[in-house]
């Protein structure tokens, strides 16, 4: 999984949510754009910065609602069991976000998706409608 290559890189922005903090460096070292958020920032500002982005979350029930109208893309791990706070793209969880993003085409896509990822590395990309 470390072979990232060129279709993840800068070609999406991930806003990480406060509770996947911790990610943030090894995406930024997987050569992902990454935005972070000050601790308690409340949701809805979260989301009015979103636009455009990626929101990173273990709880994307706080943000899928809002998804279509506030024109970005929910990245779900909640699934994921174990957060690995390495901070470089070696990062197992990284892998499997950067694996995700980059064998779902999520980054070339038109449209708001939910990109729901599984501790085994599997996922599942969903169209939101309103």
């Amino acid at each position: 999984m470390e072979a990232l290559g060129n279709a993840a890189r800068s070609k999406i922005t991930i806003l990480v949510d406060e509770q996947v903090s911790v990610l943030k460096d090894g995406l930024r070292d997987a050569g992902l754009k990454v935005i972070t958020i000050a601790s308690g920032t409340p949701d809805e500002k979260i989301i009015e910065l979103a636009e455009g982005l990626a929101i990173l979350t273990k709880n994307s029930v706080d943000f899928l609602g809002d998804a279509v109208a506030g024109d970005y893309d929910v990245i779900s791990i909640e699934a994921v069991k174990f957060l690995d706070d390495d901070k470089t793209r070696k990062n197992q969880t990284v892998q499997k976000v950067v694996k995700a993003i980059r064998e779902s085409g999520l980054y070339v896509e038109k449209g708001n998706f939910q990109l729901v990822i599984h501790d085994d590395g599997s996922f599942v990309m969903k169209r939101l409608v309103v």
